[in-house]
């Protein structure tokens, strides 16, 4: 008993010890490598620890740091905070002051926010109407719908949100008066602060753009602020570097050519993740974290606004419909503009990906995917096109 408590204790060490920053570097050359993600440097790019020693990433060629640990850290009643950019932060207020409050995340700290760089609060997973140019609006539940009050948020913080309206100024408490969230009025993007953009991943949900400092591992948001960010608790930090660009980053306009069997409710084109229901981008047996599923008969265009050297990417058959018994296959192709790159062999649901590494013409300026059915034709044929990179030369 006494050894194997001592076994399940070293185990436990191991584990605790690999843990709290280990992640994938996933770089334009070379293997894929673990390590724990300690910060960033300005001059060298990511600080790593791997086998004790110190190493570093630089930051124009890697893809993304990836956790390699991804279990996502429990946010019992989170608010959801989205800035002007996009950036969403999820967490709860600590505090309001004058025109602004502290939002507390958990693996970005306390971020103090004016309610001028807010877009929206959600305090539950009920969509929202679009927001005014005048007014903000309260929106609150009432029976399968939501109701909008128009007004002016005073303040927010944890009571709830001071709100002034036609019928007077009054705190609005979110559980007590069911509110379902704000819009705040519409107002200009500011502009990105200047230096290495990154988009970064909490194992919470948030997600974070802004500019990569140091020392340490810290982001600033377009609000201004620095947000020191806790290594064990990225998900994903992924660079915004001028050596490449995610296809599944970029205005895409789908084209469907349509069939009879074409009937389905489900969208034919999905970014970042499958178009069945709680399913990811799965080939084969693997699951790709980035890309994009389009669904047999359909062409998808890119404008390309840069002169693009070539295109890397895994190709195959989505995987989804094999729990149903369904082994769709589809084949694919690739144009630069009229020409065409690359065209696949019959893809079946289930066999692994083909690696594609084509160049494109000088002077591309539209990029097409292009999907057909198979030997299967079902609705449940839908190609994947994983973690596509475009290449600067």
């Amino acid at each position: 008993m006494r050894m194997l408590l001592v076994l399940l204790a070293l185990t436990l060490a191991t584990v605790g010890a690999q843990a709290p920053a280990s992640v994938h570097i996933e770089a334009l050359q070379g293997p894929q490598l673990v390590a724990e993600l300690v910060g960033f440097d300005a001059a060298k790019g990511f600080v790593l620890r791997r086998d004790g020693v110190e190493v570093f990433a630089p930051f124009a060629t890697t893809v993304a740091l990836v956790a390699a640990v991804a279990q996502p850290v429990a946010a019992s009643r989170a608010t959801i905070i989205t800035l002007l950019d996009g950036s969403t932060l999820r967490g709860l207020p600590a505090a309001s002051r004058g025109d602004g409050f502290d939002f507390e995340t958990q693996g970005a700290g306390v971020i103090p926010l004016l309610l001028d760089d807010v877009g929206r609060i959600d305090f539950s997973a009920i969509e929202l109407p679009q927001a005014h140019a005048e007014d903000d609006l309260l929106c609150f539940r009432r029976g399968d719908g939501v109701d909008a009050l128009p007004g002016e948020v005073l303040g927010f913080g944890r009571d709830g949100v001071r709100f002034r309206s036609a019928a007077g100024e009054r705190v609005w408490n979110p559980q007590r008066d069911a509110v379902a969230g704000l819009r705040l009025r519409t107002q200009p993007v500011p502009a990105t602060p200047k230096g290495p953009r990154a988009v970064v991943a909490l194992k919470d949900g948030s997600r974070l753009f802004g500019v990569l400092e140091g020392p340490g591992l810290k982001l600033r948001l377009v609000t201004g602020f620095s947000a020191a960010l806790d290594p064990a608790r990225v998900a994903a930090l992924e660079p915004f570097s001028p050596r490449f660009a995610r296809l599944s980053d970029l205005e895409l306009e789908l084209i469907a050519h349509k069939s009879l069997l074409d009937g389905a409710t489900l969208p034919a084109l999905a970014l970042d993740h499958g178009l069945v229901p709680e399913t990811g981008l799965v080939i084969g047996t693997r699951a790709w974290r980035r890309g994009i599923a389009v669904r047999a008969r359909s062409e998808l265009a890119c404008e390309l606004r840069e002169n693009w050297k070539r295109i890397t990417l895994h190709v195959g058959a989505d995987a989804a419909g094999l729990r149903a018994g369904v082994r769709a296959s589809v084949r694919a192709a690739i144009f630069a503009d009229a020409h065409e790159l690359w065209r696949s062999d019959l893809l079946v649901a289930g066999e692994p990906a083909v690696v594609v590494d084509v160049a494109l013409p000088q002077g591309t300026k539209l990029l097409r995917l292009v999907v057909e059915h198979g030997a299967s034709h079902t609705t449940g044929a839908r190609a994947i096109f994983a973690d596509a990179l475009l290449h600067a030369p």
